[in-house]
């Protein structure tokens, strides 16, 4: 993101653009997405899942619907107050699949 910050103005840091990041995430604008090797940022900011290719890390959204019983399950369960869960659903893209399938790619 930053880079294609700088691309726009390259007089900008790569502090300013974290910091925004936070405040934009802070501020429910955007979403933060942990997923496994990096961090991305969503302005789809409803409860929803994600997809994530683990070859060249691409995430998108997931099709599956946000379960609220998960929630509130473990909530009965632990007795702690369970504000959302994250499901992160790994695999291969389409493309990496292809490329596997052509000896272009090992499988991770």
């Amino acid at each position: 993101m930053y880079e294609d910050v700088c691309k726009v103005d390259d007089k900008i840091s790569c502090g300013t653009v974290c910091r925004n990041l936070g405040r934009l995430t802070a501020d429910g604008q955007i979403c933060h997405v942990r997923v496994p090797g990096t961090d991305r940022y969503d302005s789809r900011t409803d409860m929803h899942n994600h997809l994530n290719c683990m070859q060249c890390g691409t995430a998108v959204d997931a099709p599956l619907d946000y379960r609220t019983k998960i929630d509130t399950t473990v909530a009965g369960m632990t007795g702690r107050q369970i504000n959302r869960h994250r499901i992160i659903v790994e695999g291969l893209c389409s493309k990496c699949q292809r490329e596997c399938e052509k000896g272009w790619l090992t499988k991770k």
